[in-house]
């Protein structure tokens, strides 16, 4: 889902405002570029390059032939496509959710893999490719870098140390779900980690945390571990909502959720909400494109025209909502649609995981065949 990790506190604070103008959003037809083999999680724009991170097992060709063997992660130049660092070995059908890029330069990457004797997170030179920090940690779906912890979100949220040890006056957070809540079972998750005003927000799947009510979004004290007392207006203790990805542009938060579908905006002091779009299937990826659209992916098909418009689910969608596939662009003041763009992201239920903007460029990860009128699989840019 990723984004580049946020590097101090205080970048948060130094971000143009919110505008309120129309949206400009990418080209609707995607770059002929290389691509992967199976399911892509996560993007990130790393320098000259893009990574790609998922579950794969080997690169294909502009043309759609197979490229060489990477499993689980790819990196291609940031202007010309073409592949470039040689990727860190991670055993044996590694999964890699998640990156963060440290202020030292370091990429770390998570998720559910081994290497030498370490386990599901990394850290490596993103110009080489080398591994240059090993952890050992359980399965995870998120990552955060600071200058001093590494912040590793799987069923709970932990803290490590530069040098691979945990931190120990970090307290985990411990998640609960209540399945009673939803028609399926859902597993603990954190699926996001941001920084704002010095603290930690977990986004994930959780209806308590350390055994307290709380739903989609927590905050965190970066030290210590200790929840605030921190909520996102508007979503109820028995609401099916969990958390799936977060964005901050200043003070406001962006949330992609699943279980009751939607992607909304908060002011993220105290969580009040300002607007709220409701999808027909669970948003997923969020990236600011621009200083007043936001890009949105997921495996949604309909999209509200309005707030407080309800769009069903993709069975039984409302068809006054706008029909608009897995990848959307909304204005970020106001979270409507932007109509103008259509990518047409196609052929797999799963659609968008992953969303990272670039310059001058927007990379979609996910699993889908098609995108913006182009046989891509996995992998697409749009310039």
């Amino acid at each position: 889902m990723r984004r580049i990790g946020v590097v101090v506190a205080t970048v948060s604070m130094l971000v143009a405002p919110v505008s309120a103008a129309i949206g400009a959003v990418p080209s609707q037809r995607a770059e002929r570029t290389w691509m992967v083999d199976g399911v892509a999680r996560s993007v990130a724009v790393v320098r000259r390059s893009v990574w790609v991170t998922g579950a794969f097992d080997a690169l294909l060709k502009p043309n759609g032939s197979s490229g060489r063997a990477v499993p689980g992660v790819a990196a291609f130049h940031r202007r010309t496509g073409v592949p470039t660092v040689s990727p860190p070995g991670l055993g044996s059908s590694p999964v890699v959710y998640d990156t963060s890029l440290g202020p030292d330069g370091v990429l770390y990457l998570a998720g559910d893999f081994t290497y030498g004797s370490g386990a599901n997170l990394v850290g490596v030179n993103p110009t080489s490719g080398a591994i240059v920090r090993g952890f050992s940690t359980p399965k995870l779906w998120s990552v955060l870098a600071t200058s001093d912890r590494i912040y590793a979100g799987g069923r709970r949220l932990e803290a490590y140390r530069t040098d691979g040890s945990q931190d120990a006056g970090f307290a985990p957070l411990v998640l609960q779900v209540d399945d009673s809540l939803r028609d399926h079972i859902a597993s603990e998750q954190v699926r996001d980690l941001l920084l704002h005003g010095g603290d930690v927000i977990a986004v994930g799947k959780f209806d308590f945390i350390n055994g307290q009510p709380q739903k989609v979004a927590v905050r965190v004290d970066p030290l210590s571990g200790q929840p605030r007392e921190w909520t996102l207006e508007g979503i109820r203790q028995e609401s099916a909502a969990f958390g799936l990805a977060g964005k901050l542009r200043g003070d406001r938060l962006f949330v992609a959720v699943g279980g009751s579908d939607f992607t909304a905006a908060y002011a993220a002091p105290g969580g009040r909400l300002v607007w709220k779009t409701d999808t027909s299937g669970s948003s997923q990826a969020l990236s600011i494109f621009d200083r007043s659209s936001l890009i949105v992916g997921g495996h949604f098909e309909w999209v509200a025209r309005r707030g407080g418009q309800q769009c069903g689910d993709n069975a039984h969608p409302n068809p006054q909502c706008f029909h608009q596939p897995r990848l959307v662009a909304m204005r970020l003041a106001t979270g409507r649609v932007i109509r103008s763009w259509t990518p047409r992201i196609c052929c797999d239920y799963n659609g968008v995981w992953g969303l990272a903007t670039g310059r001058r460029s927007l990379h979609v990860a996910g699993v889908f065949t098609q995108a913006g009128g182009r046989t891509q699989r996995g992998y697409a840019r749009f310039a």
